[in-house]
């Protein structure tokens, strides 16, 4: 694969993949197969599983139910992420394929600029979601830990208690749990970044095509031309053939838009379904007393958790509008001289355009700003409803 396609920008996505059990390619092996089965039972089935029986055996009260699980639907929203990445594999792979196939790539300066421009904006997104998922990972081991040393106070395990092990189990086998849920933690946080800068990339991947195929067709006129081309028949020729790369590459992006709904539609299903219960229980941390490392804990917890569902439904409202704008672009195009052939061609994308792109989750959540606003509505409300329960009790 050359070092310019589009495909290698996720390039650390896959190296992650790789690292935790999740991606294999042609190089791989049995033994990569029996380690990647090995790795994801032990950190994803069997993790997901004692957090469950935690919860079912956590004592009835409502502070401590509400502390025990605000890791928990962010793990299961996670699961959902990594069945994406193992069972659609083949269609991740034709998406790369598409991504790097010459129309994808610009042709000329100005739309090799937008693709190289997009594909930076990528690579920097990514660091800068590296730095603040290990800032909060990295806060909820290392911060009780300093306390430990400084003030004395003894460490808790770092997500859940394991209530349904006795007291003394739990002490016996202590650093054993420790190291169990602060690896466990690392592997989430690893999981959680790299799933979720994907599907983000990809959003911005189709946004990218449909700016460029924009630019194309509002640049759609005679002057584009050869200034060597003076025959009218010459040009309209050239013309004809022009339209016809644009509706070449306005097809090829909604084959890729098909595949990226094929590929993430189970994951937004996930992501979308736990989110307001995940923003809820986070926002009631905030309603018993808190020690300044909790409140920096908490606080960019609510912040990565609110982020996680925001990006991704304001690069499908960005995504819906682009498409729609095609439409646009088509009718600012040079087309009144033109051909009837030529204008019922560009009769035929206007009208196609119309309907525009809309991501979903299994055709339940839709990935726009007025779904996030309507997931905040409802995890206010049942913060809510969890405070008047409190304050009753």
């Amino acid at each position: 694969m050359e070092s310019t396609a589009q495909s290698r920008v996720f390039k650390y996505n896959i190296f992650f993949w790789k690292c935790l059990g999740l991606w294999s390619d042609e190089t791989s092996g049995y033994c990569y197969k029996y380690y990647s089965v090995a790795f994801q039972s032990f950190y994803s089935g069997m993790f997901t599983f004692l957090y469950t029986l935690n919860l079912m055996f956590t004592p009835f009260d409502l502070e401590i139910i509400i502390s025990q699980s605000m890791f928990y639907f962010t793990q299961w929203a996670q699961i959902t992420k990594i069945a994406m990445i193992v069972l659609r594999r083949k269609y991740i792979l034709r998406a790369f394929n598409m991504l790097d196939c010459t129309a994808f790539q610009g042709e000329d300066e100005e739309t090799r600029e937008i693709v190289n421009k997009n594909k930076c904006s990528y690579t920097n997104y990514w660091k800068a979601c590296c730095v603040y998922y290990h800032i909060i990972s990295l806060s909820i081991i290392i911060l009780p830990i300093i306390k430990y040393f400084v003030n004395g106070t003894v460490i808790e395990l770092p997500l859940c208690q394991y209530y349904f092990l006795g007291d003394n189990i739990r002490e016996k086998y202590y650093k054993v749990l420790f190291a169990y849920q602060f690896t466990g933690i690392i592997m989430i946080m690893y999981s959680n970044l790299n799933t979720d800068t994907f599907i983000n990339g990809f959003l911005m991947m189709a946004i990218t095509q449909f700016k460029v195929l924009y630019w194309k067709l509002a640049h759609l006129d005679s002057s584009s031309l050869d200034q060597g081309v003076i025959n009218e028949k010459d040009k309209e020729i050239l013309m004809i053939d022009k339209l016809k790369q644009c509706l070449i590459h306005y097809d090829l992006i909604l084959q890729y838009c098909n595949i990226i709904q094929d590929v993430m539609s189970f994951a937004i299903f996930g992501q979308f379904g736990t989110a307001a219960v995940t923003i809820c229980v986070s926002m009631c941390f905030f309603l018993k007393p808190m020690t300044n490392e909790d409140l920096f804990i908490t606080t960019f917890y609510l912040l990565a958790m609110i982020f996680q569902i925001f990006l991704p439904t304001y690069l499908g409202a960005e995504l819906t509008e682009q498409s729609e704008l095609i439409v646009t672009a088509a009718y600012n195009s040079d087309w009144i001289p033109r051909s009837e052939s030529f204008k019922r061609s560009l009769g035929l994308l206007m009208e196609r355009a119309k309907t525009p792109i809309v991501i979903t989750g299994l055709k339940m959540f839709t990935l726009s700003l007025e779904n996030f606003t309507s997931i905040m509505k409802m995890a206010y409300s049942l913060f809510t409803l969890l405070k008047n329960s409190q304050v009753e009790a």
